[in-house]
């Protein structure tokens, strides 16, 4: 009876070591990334070449990517709608 007891013990104690260890995955996958970005993409750097800086028109106030924009005389950055 005794040694019932314990594998029952032993069960019941592995058993919960699994779930804690599962949980602490889901919960590391879960809470680790922004919820709005792409399943499997952490967080990205500012120094990561595919991250586009978003500038404002200096005419307009549009957003766009800085490649996109021109610069016009006074070195400001303008939509191409209102680039020289």
């Amino acid at each position: 009876m005794k040694l019932f007891v314990l594998l029952v013990v032993l069960f019941l104690f592995i058993l919960w070591k699994k779930n804690q260890r599962r949980q602490s995955l889901f919960k590391d996958a879960f809470f680790s990334q922004n919820p709005f970005d792409p399943p499997g993409q952490g967080p990205q750097s500012p120094n990561d070449p595919t991250v586009m800086e978003l500038l404002p028109c200096a005419i307009c106030g549009v957003h766009a990517a800085k490649n996109a924009l021109k610069k016009n005389g006074r070195g400001e950055y303008v939509c191409p709608k209102h680039g020289a």
